[in-house]
């Protein structure tokens, strides 16, 4: 759905989501499922948000996990965004472009 717009790498844990967002050629936009194993996508967004070299990078948490309070644990966990399944692809591509235009203007304005 988004290949050919941006470039993609894809992580298959929160551990190696973690290191690759904390490398020398960080993503402008992560977008992780809570539900994982290992490390779920909300401890991966705590961590992402407590380490200065990863801060900035927006995440989108997209997820079944539709109630008001699994919302609510998202953005509380530093989510700049939360999508349930199934996905509308229209909705999805434009909040990543949204998310990955704000992230580099700010990037511009430091």
């Amino acid at each position: 759905m988004l290949g050919g717009d941006y470039a993609l790498t894809v992580a298959k844990s929160g551990a190696q989501a973690l290191a690759r967002a904390a490398s020398d050629a960080p993503p402008d936009l992560i977008v992780l499922d809570v539900v994982m194993p290992e490390l779920d996508g909300l401890e991966v967004c705590r961590r992402l948000k407590d380490d200065a070299r990863t801060r900035a990078i927006p995440v989108i948490l997209a997820t079944h996990l539709a109630s008001e309070a699994d919302e609510e644990r998202g953005f509380a966990a530093g989510a700049a965004d939360y999508v349930t399944k199934p996905y509308r692809p229209v909705v999805l591509k434009a909040r990543i472009a949204t998310h990955v235009r704000l992230a580099r203007a700010e990037k511009a304005r430091e």
